[in-house]
């Protein structure tokens, strides 16, 4: 059957749009690698205003954090996209916890 031969890449390039009705483990973005890759989980929020609030910034921490445990991730890059920016101490947060974020809308081209 000519889908197995495709079948790797399709695992490495699933994609997952969480139900909002699921607002514990809602995540906008998740794509599942094979297991020595590196998976992608992302929030994203295209908004003039208000700036991604510190508030925001935790709550995506905590529901990447379960759904790493519910997934067994071992290697994931979070990253979080906002078109009005970020609060400066969300800022501080995403560093320490090691999230990586854009304003920049050419991630979204």
């Amino acid at each position: 059957d000519h889908r197995d031969l495709h079948y790797p890449l399709r695992r490495q390039r699933q994609m997952c749009i969480r139900d909002r009705d699921q607002r514990d483990a809602w995540i906008d973005v998740f794509a599942r690698a094979a297991d020595d890759e590196y998976s992608l989980i992302c929030e994203v929020k295209y908004r003039e205003k208000p700036h991604f609030t510190l508030a925001e910034a935790e709550e995506f921490a905590q529901k990447a954090r379960a759904l790493q445990e519910q997934e067994r991730l071992t290697k994931t890059v979070l990253f979080v996209f906002c078109s009005a920016g970020f609060a400066p101490e969300t800022l501080t947060c995403f560093d320490d916890r090691r999230i990586a974020y854009s304003d920049d809308e050419r991630w979204l081209g």
